[in-house]
């Protein structure tokens, strides 16, 4: 007796397409380790998760972090004093970065609200969604996967900034997908999806925090590899070139200072009133005092 024609069709789809249920598994399995290990960590100081209270921590910038997310919910955006190092963040500042650091703790606030557990959950599904997309996109053998559990254990820095209100877990799980999806550009067929995906996400990872725009000569150099054209080049050269101003534009009208007061520029002072040898001199004075 023939079967019925739906069971014959979705027979065949799931033939035709071959869904990855081990490689799914491992995935979903890896992404469990960020919580476990934040768990674990709670665990071992006689805690639960939902205990760790952000005000109690020694970073104050978490404050800074969590005050400017609750101001873009409630008003659109940040009302006061933003930038780091005391320095002052006018009416839509979004502290020392840029709001592109912050979106995806906004859109969870949007979501589930804003409390202070708010920027641990959305960290630890940040980084578990990362875990799986990393194991996903590079297929690891079981060993592979053990190696990887193991060292992520040795760095507690992640479950760290994890438990707390601090974005760089946002940047790290970025970086974590990115490295995820070069693998997979150079283990199988270059794909041009896959190339664009590196280059969008090092723009992203740029505007969240400059010093990344290293990242973005990674897609720079397979595009220019792969056609060995001028025009890769050239067009490398102007997506640098976009990043750059629209993160320069950012910094100059939604930014706080804070580069600047880190650096001491008193030998510049020195050195135009008392003269070239005094400057130096107050210069290595200066070095060997801090060194001791």
């Amino acid at each position: 007796m023939d079967e019925p024609k739906g069971k014959e069709h979705f027979m065949k789809l799931t033939d035709k397409t071959k869904w990855p249920v081990e490689r799914i598994g491992k995935a979903l399995l890896m992404a469990l380790l960020p919580l476990v290990c934040c768990i674990v960590h709670c665990a071992l100081q006689g805690r639960s998760l939902f205990e760790v209270y952000l005000p109690a921590s020694e970073w104050n910038d978490e404050l800074f972090y969590f005050k400017q997310v609750e101001a873009i919910l409630e008003n659109g955006y940040p009302y006061g004093y933003y930038g780091f190092n005391e320095s002052r963040a006018a009416y839509l500042s979004f502290a020392a970065w840029s709001p592109v650091l912050v979106i995806p703790w906004v859109l969870w606030g949007a979501l589930f609200g804003w409390t202070m557990l708010s920027p641990v959950l959305c960290n630890i599904f940040l980084m578990s969604l990362a875990m799986f997309l990393f194991v996903y996109f590079t297929k690891p053998g079981y060993k592979q996967m053990g190696c990887i559990a193991v060292l992520y254990c040795l760095f507690p820095m992640f479950t760290r900034y994890m438990m707390s209100g601090m974005p760089e877990i946002i940047c790290i799980s970025l970086v974590l997908v990115f490295y995820g999806v070069a693998i997979s550009y150079l283990q199988e067929k270059a794909s041009n999806g896959k190339l664009v995906c590196l280059f969008v996400m090092s723009v992203l990872m740029t505007l969240m925090r400059p010093y990344l725009l290293l990242f973005a000569f990674l897609p720079i150099f397979l595009w220019v590899k792969k056609y060995k054209k001028w025009w890769t080049v050239v067009g490398s050269a102007a997506i640098l070139l976009v990043t750059f101003v629209i993160y320069a534009l950012i910094h100059a009208l939604l930014g706080a200072e804070y580069l600047e007061p880190l650096f001491s520029v008193e030998w510049v002072t020195v050195m135009l009133e008392e003269g070239l040898f005094e400057g130096v001199k107050f210069v290595l004075y200066t070095l060997v005092h801090r060194g001791m």
